[in-house]
């Protein structure tokens, strides 16, 4: 209860300590940025302390933590001088119901997610302990970049700038790490939520008189984002239930199931159960089929489900700044154009310079925060800018927007880039490059179970603009923009093959060719192109929908001017063109997979579909929550009850799954040990005594068993934060890009507790400076006789001779290894 209290009182001051700055800088907002205070905050402390850090100005301690907020201070106050108090407490004093109104929502929704967490605290299972690991690893560093727990003489090689904002609250609130994952899990649902809040709120506030009446409506921007769900619970439901399953308990498989071929759905159900972690499916609705027809999974995860399962990966943490980036956005759309400048003397852009960074180092920390934002969100800022560039300019035709489009897009893409060189010095990934996809393509079914429930008021809203004569729609250039985006990406995926095919470059693994129809699992290329061509046309109905939604995207853009010549846009509501933005930026993201994917070590689109999926849900549930409020005031002919019944339907089949998987992961909201916040959870309890015995004396590097991803090894090094040889071995190679050097130490770890010489041992903990070495059940059952490097067992008796045990407990002993090593 302290801790939650620490933890809401410091970002509730962060908040107000940088109101004045983001005041000033975002004067076109109605809302002047006040419901993005705290996000903001959070990431000025944070890009300042790791800035001194990692340039040696400043540790990571107390006085480190506290230098950056002195600083703030001093901004705030510069910005209060002369007469900037007494307009800001004047425009407090106007908008006390947006204050009033966005801090009771940030308190309730960081209570109600803390108290979900309280019933399931415990970090266990997917990459949880790894989200630990960085957590305490952050607390227990004494400088940046902080040392990688799982790997020990190095840094952190991947993109943890979130993990560094919670390790920073941690440290300043005194909080366990083990605590501090909980806390940051409810801090990020409240901040999502504040933040989507906000954008909606600006964007309904910039119609005339309408600032007061857009307080409740915005509520419908978290309740999308954060609430809302695909519509695989309504499914599940409906098949546990034996819709569909009419032969009777004989019954084997069902044409409708088999058809929708969502795994789990496509078994018979069993009877009134879901089954165990039945909510898991939700995230995994897509289904890739190879050339030889093997099925591969692919992550379609979702908001809900990632708050419900407790996660806190990047893509998870990243989620309230991107509604800030998505506020600066809309502050940039809605800036006039006043100073400009020429980027390197080279691009000249209509923005003041001093905007101009700050929206550069937005994007930057895109990359810290989830590397796969980065580019996306560069784009959502260029294409603000060419929309604000478009209502000031007579030339509107698409190749001047694709031109100042690129030129936004490049300046800022490389200005934040540079800010956040320090990072990208330390940084390299198992990204391998992009790769055409010629087979995969999401079935138009499996399409709408996962957006659906946002597909169908964006798609009402649209078509309601689209017959609103005040619009002008422009037809020809919808269709024109389409085919060229389609076809474009078509001919992009065509030339990698046929590139590919031309060249054949030796790899090293072998020919370009045979690697990638390895990778897909055919025998001939052209054979390959083929059936990728032939799915394309018989399950297309995923390139049917969003073709449709560009039509009516790009033709609603790029609107008709007046038959007069004249150079004025058709007359709408300012924020009409900002939420086509978000539609477009949407489409651009889930098309994009289904040409090309980046290359990684699964050697398909699965984190591609994950990544991208991802972040549309995160913009068009902002474009959908706009559109419902906007049909609600809008529609005045019969037809409308026709609309609002397809979207009450729409939503109730999207509230499924919170309403059947909250008590289900939280066991009817009970836990037999008592609420806690604290999900340490380790087996048997010796080894969490032994975390506690390390806790207490001086860091060092430990010597634990070695094992794979989502396994219970590492956890020494993942409770104490201290550095392990080798933790979670896949994801090591992920993270370095290859296995040269996990595979050696992994050998090694295997030889220092398997061999009979003592000569041998000694030399491997001199060599990795190994301070404390551990032997308790994992390493046991992990080192068998017969394992490999490892003919005859664990051998601990060259231990128990040249060691001094200073950890004894049932099922454990933690050895002291000296500083110099006798014979």
């Amino acid at each position: 209860m302290l801790d939650f209290i620490a933890w809401y009182l410091i970002v509730l001051v962060l908040g107000w300590l940088v109101f004045p700055l983001i005041y000033r800088l975002l004067p076109g907002l109605p809302g002047r940025g006040y419901t993005l205070s705290k996000i903001f905050a959070l990431l000025v402390w944070g890009y300042l302390f790791w800035l001194f850090g990692r340039l040696g100005f400043s540790a990571n301690n107390l006085t480190g933590l506290l230098f950056p907020l002195l600083l703030m201070l001093g901004g705030s106050i510069w910005v209060l001088r002369d007469s900037g108090w007494e307009e800001i407490r004047n425009w407090l004093a106007d908008q006390r119901a947006l204050v009033l109104s966005s801090e009771a929502l940030f308190l309730a929704a960081f209570i109600a997610m803390a108290l979900v967490r309280a019933f399931n605290p415990e970090i266990i299972g997917t990459e949880k302990p790894m989200e630990l690991a960085f957590i305490n690893a952050i607390l227990g560093s004494e400088s940046l970049p902080p040392r990688d727990p799982w790997l020990s003489g190095y840094a952190i090689s991947y993109y943890y700038f979130g993990y560094l904002l919670v390790g920073m609250l941690a440290k300043l609130a005194g909080t366990l790490g083990s605590v501090a994952f909980n806390l940051a899990v409810s801090l990020t649902f409240a901040l999502a939520a504040v933040g989507s809040y906000g954008v909606l709120y600006n964007l309904l506030a910039l119609r005339k008189d309408r600032q007061r009446s857009a307080l409740i409506p915005s509520l419908l921007a978290p309740f999308f984002t954060l609430i809302v769900s695909n519509w695989e619970g309504f499914l599940h439901y409906l098949h546990a239930k034996g819709f569909l399953w009419t032969g009777g308990p004989e019954q084997t498989a069902s044409r409708f199931w088999t058809w929708l071929d969502i795994q789990d759905l496509i078994n018979p159900p069993l009877g009134d159960s879901f089954g165990h972690w039945w909510w898991w499916r939700a995230s995994r609705v897509i289904q890739d089929y190879d050339f030889s027809g093997f099925g591969k999974e692919v992550i379609s995860e979702f908001p809900f489900f990632s708050f419900l399962l407790g996660d806190l990966h990047p893509h998870v943490l990243s989620i309230p700044y991107v509604y800030l980036i998505l506020g600066f956005a809309l502050a940039l759309y809605l800036r006039p154009r006043g100073k400009s400048f020429r980027w390197l003397k080279v691009i000249p852009l209509d923005i003041s310079p001093g905007f101009f960074m700050v929206l550069a180092w937005l994007a930057g920390s895109m990359a810290f925060l989830n590397t796969w934002n980065f580019p996306m969100y560069v784009g959502i800022l260029a294409g603000a800018y060419v929309l604000r560039n478009r209502h000031d300019q007579t030339d509107r035709e698409p190749l001047s927007a694709l031109r100042d489009f690129l030129f936004a897009g490049v300046a800022l893409g490389v200005t934040g880039v540079i800010m956040y060189i320090p990072w990208y010095v330390g940084f390299s990934s198992q990204a391998g490059g992009i790769l055409p996809n010629v087979l995969y393509i999401t079935r138009g079914a499996q399409f709408w179970v996962m957006f659906g429930p946002l597909l169908v008021p964006i798609f009402a809203w649209m078509v309601y603009q689209w017959i609103n004569n005040k619009i002008r729609a422009n037809l020809r250039t919808g269709l024109s923009l389409t085919a060229w985006l389609v076809f474009g990406l078509l001919f992009l995926m065509l030339s990698f093959v046929g590139l590919a095919s031309l060249l054949n470059i030796d790899t090293g693994q072998g020919k370009l060719v045979q690697l990638f129809l390895g990778l897909v699992g055919g025998t001939d290329l052209s054979q390959v192109v083929l059936e990728g061509l032939i799915r394309r046309i018989r399950t297309g109905g995923t390139l049917v929908t969003l073709a449709a939604l560009s039509v009516l995207g790009w033709g609603l853009i790029f609107p008709r001017t007046d038959k007069t010549g004249g150079s004025k846009l058709p007359w709408r509501s300012k924020e009409v063109d900002f939420v086509l933005l978000l539609v477009l930026g949407g489409l651009v993201l889930v098309l994009i997979p289904e040409f090309i994917y980046l290359r990684d070590l699964f050697g398909y689109r699965i984190n591609t579909i994950f990544k991208f999926y991802y972040q549309t849900w995160l913009i068009w549930s902002i474009a959908a929550a706009y559109a419902m409020v906007t049909l609600a005031g809008s529609l005045k002919n019969p037809a409308r009850y026709l609309v609002y019944s397809g979207l009450t339907l729409s939503l109730i089949m999207a509230l499924f799954y919170p309403v059947l998987s909250l008590p289900s992961k939280t066991n009817n909201f009970s836990r037999s040990e008592g609420m806690s916040l604290d999900g340490a959870y380790l087996y048997p309890p010796s080894d969490y005594q032994g975390v506690e015995y390390l806790r207490g004396v001086r860091p060092g590097v430990i010597a634990e068993a070695v094992g794979g991803s989502y396994s219970e090894h590492a956890r020494m090094a993942t409770y104490t934060g201290y550095p392990t040889v080798l933790g979670w071995d896949f994801h090591e190679v992920q993270w370095r890009g290859g296995w040269d050097l996990i595979m050696s130490r992994k050998e090694d770890i295997a030889t220092l507790y398997c061999t009979t010489q003592w000569d041998t041992a000694r030399s491997l903990l001199q060599k990795y400076d190994i301070r404390y070495l551990v032997v308790g059940n994992i390493e046991y059952s992990t080192y068998t006789e017969g394992s490999d490097y490892c003919p005859f067992g664990i051998r601990v008796d060259k231990f128990d001779l040249h060691l001094q045990p200073v950890f004894l407990s049932e099922g454990m002993v933690i050895y002291s290894v000296p500083e110099f090593l006798g014979d």
